[in-house]
């Protein structure tokens, strides 16, 4: 009797369990054909149905599907499977075309000569790619020029005289780098890259600004602890594959061993955490279950991508105020920086849509703007324009009092967590400044309070501002900026008795507070 190959065993299998997981799901094909054969749509919009279909989670068993097709793939030998290739080294990734990087130049050099323009320096910094210098790790025939793209932008803003920072070099200019400093299954570094990318950036910041007293004692590995889990991460390029083209593979984290005290806001979504380091910047949700298709456990750090973030650290001994305009791979840098500086605001062009880039600079000054991408952004609509013409053809805005004289805002201690007055209300299409002198608690407490601009028409909550009310006391004032959308709905401002989830109980007095237009 012939005996039968165990990979044509496996091959076998594979195929008949794929079979049945496209019968189960044949329903996801059926309406596309139908609107096909009834000539209601091409056959190009069709196939693109049908595979929407297939990769939505309507799909029944879809993780289980994908995990199959990689086994399959990887079987009989394939190295790209659903777009992500099989590096030499076993790492995945996604190949990167060439590009005109000029138009990219450009924006970057309008960004920088407008912060110019208002004295604040500006730095780009450029992120690595899982690609290295000789493109020595993609398999034959495959190409990709992550890198070459990026020497292109460097080159052309070096030209421009624009201040750069290049990551590459201690990350991903040899093999042996991306081994290192990256995650074998995900497009992002790993925490130990991002923490070599935070010991550069701060070095730079420190070279900068030798006045601002940075303690550099927190870039040492030794004032870290690293904490691992074995086998329980899948990254983004493995979730398109499954976890047997590639396998999976462990998460290393690192926290602080000195002390720390610090809060990070996101206005957007009214997030206020306080406490320790950990408190404040892990959201260890994506790393108490290993679940490799549910959570990403490099978004362990901040807990995802969000149009602001605003980190204030009281305690830090540096009082520099830093703006980073990021990508995804700024998260855990952002988190690392924290513990240095007190002010670090982070935007993603990606989701701010409250107001532009060039328009929250003005607004907040900081003392430094840093922009950091990676080459997968290249190109991508949200960082080809920072709102810098907007913002050079606005008129010099004056600010006037639409409250005669400064009054105080109480809200009462009931289940009610707002205190919604009508004299607050707000104009469309327009700017404002509320300030106020500070808050006095007349039941209970909390360590941060709210402000809400809010949509009665909708009943929906457009943007927030949110103040630390220790670190502001110390530091800064009660005051915030915001800008109301165009059109004829009704909006207000809420004010809460604390953070939105912890104000029962709460009596909270807001003192002199004053509403300013901007004209």
């Amino acid at each position: 009797m012939k005996k039968i190959k165990v990979s044509g065993v496996v091959t076998a299998a594979v195929l008949l369990f794929l079979g049945v997981f496209f019968v189960a799901n044949l329903k996801l094909a059926m309406g596309p054909a139908k609107k096909f054969v009834k000539r209601e749509t091409d056959f190009k919009a069709m196939a693109e149905e049908v595979r929407t279909g297939y990769t939505s989670d309507d799909f029944k068993g879809k993780s289980s599907f994908i995990n199959l097709n990689g086994l399959f793939a990887r079987t009989i030998g394939q190295r790209v499977c659903n777009d992500v290739v099989l590096l030499k080294n076993d790492m995945l990734t996604l190949t990167m075309k060439r590009a005109n990087m000029e138009k990219q130049a450009n924006v970057l050099a309008e960004l920088a000569d407008y912060t110019k323009k208002l004295e604040i320096p500006f730095l780009y910094v450029q992120a690595p790619y899982k690609e290295d210098k000789e493109d020595s790790l993609y398999p034959t025939g495959v190409e990709s020029y992550a890198y070459e793209n990026a020497e292109e932008l460097l080159q052309l803003l070096t030209e421009k005289q624009v201040d750069t920072l290049d990551l590459r070099p201690y990350l991903c200019e040899t093999p042996e780098l991306i081994d290192k400093y990256y995650n074998r299954t995900d497009h992002h570094w790993n925490f130990a890259g991002a923490f070599v990318g935070f010991q550069q950036i701060a070095m730079r910041l420190d070279q900068m600004f030798p006045e601002k007293n940075l303690d550099m004692t927190y870039t040492q590995p030794d004032q870290w602890e690293s904490h691992t889990l074995e086998d329980w991460s899948l990254g983004s390029r493995g979730k398109r594959v499954g976890k047997w083209f590639a396998g999976v593979e462990d998460v290393t984290w690192y926290t602080p061993l000195f002390e720390t005290e610090m809060s990070r806001t996101v206005p957007k979504w009214q997030n206020f955490f306080s406490g320790d380091f950990e408190t404040a910047n892990l959201r260890t949700k994506h790393i108490e279950e290993k679940d490799y298709f549910a959570y990403s456990t490099y978004s362990l750090y901040i807990g995802g991508d969000y149009p602001l973030v605003q980190h204030r650290n009281r305690k830090a001994v540096s009082d520099l105020h830093v703006l980073i305009i990021k990508d995804s791979y700024t998260s855990p840098v952002q988190a690392y920086l924290s513990t240095m500086i007190t002010e670090l605001d982070v935007i993603d062009p990606r989701h701010l849509t409250e107001c532009t880039v060039a328009e929250y600079i003005s607004r907040t000054k900081p003392d430094v703007v840093l922009v950091m991408m990676n080459p997968s952004v290249f190109g991508v609509s949200d960082y080809m324009s920072f709102g810098v013409d907007e913002a050079l053809k606005a008129k010099e805005p004056e600010l006037t009092a639409t409250w005669k004289t400064s009054k105080d805002v109480k809200i009462e201690p009931s289940d009610n967590a707002y205190k919604q007055d009508s004299s607050i209300t707000v104009k469309t299409g327009k700017t404002y400044t509320i300030r106020f002198k500070d808050v006095e608690f007349t039941d209970g407490t909390a360590e941060g309070v709210v402000i809400s601009l809010y949509n009665t028409t909708t009943k929906t909550i457009l943007d927030s501002g949110i103040f630390d009310l220790e670190y502001v006391r110390e530091n800064g004032e009660f005051e915030w900026v915001f800008t109301t959308p165009k059109g004829s709905d009704k909006l207000c401002l809420r004010l809460y008795a604390g953070v939105p989830g912890e104000t029962a109980g709460n009596g909270v007095i807001y003192k002199d507070v004053e509403l300013l237009e901007w004209k």
